[in-house]
């Protein structure tokens, strides 16, 4: 691939385009509106190896449950993974549920930590959640990588790496910044979900037929 395939200017114009189009045609889930840091975590959490489809049936009524860490904390584990038990590994998933609230009690005052370690240090917690919750409840400037963003990458740039940990895609990511505004994020989620397909993609519906390496 040519370096000028891969501009600062290129760069801003499809991270532009992607959030216009986002703006008018991405999907629309409760916890992209929220701004309560915990039930953010909470939906990251889950969307961990599920789809957001899944989530959306759970999540609601998750939330109106145990819509703060002092709740959940005290909750029966039994009664948290039967709620999560359509999302697949649901023990595991409920006692990370549980473990994370009762930590936001006894560390944290119930107040979801914005910094980093302290993100990575709760159960469950990787580098993809930690950083979802960094940008899209505290606002911070964080790139994000995961299975959609790599796909992203190698469908729009050419670019392959060995995987969502890869220090490699977070430095690409982290050019599109700052301030990575979570739209940006939102939008190739959904144009993964929805445009991109991995198998049969409907690159004439695309916003980015024109700037993709697939289509050159």
């Amino acid at each position: 691939m040519c370096t000028h395939r891969l501009s600062k200017e290129r760069m801003n114009e499809i991270q532009s385009l992607i959030i216009l189009w986002y703006n008018s045609a991405g999907r629309f889930f409760a916890w992209r509106n929220s701004s309560n840091p915990f039930h953010i975590l909470i939906a990251e959490m889950m969307l961990r190896r599920t789809t957001a489809k899944a989530v959306e049936k759970v999540y609601p009524d998750f939330i109106r449950k145990y819509d703060t860490s002092a709740k959940l904390s005290s909750a029966n584990l039994e009664s948290i993974t039967k709620l999560v038990s359509s999302l697949g590994l649901q023990n595991t998933r409920a006692q990370h549920l549980k473990s994370t609230a009762q930590i936001l009690e006894s560390d944290y005052e119930g107040i979801v930590p914005s910094e980093k370690k302290q993100l990575l240090a709760l159960p469950g917690v990787g580098r993809y959640v930690a950083s979802a919750v960094q940008n899209f409840a505290y606002h911070l400037p964080v790139p994000l990588v995961d299975g959609n963003v790599l796909h992203f990458l190698k469908r729009v740039f050419s670019l392959t790496f060995t995987g969502s940990d890869d220090p490699d895609a977070w430095n690409f990511m982290d050019l599109f910044g700052p301030p990575h505004p979570p739209e940006f994020y939102f939008g190739i989620i959904d144009l993964v979900a929805k445009i991109c397909l991995r198998l049969n993609p409907r690159c004439d519906e695309c916003p980015l037929f024109h700037s993709c390496d697939y289509n050159i």
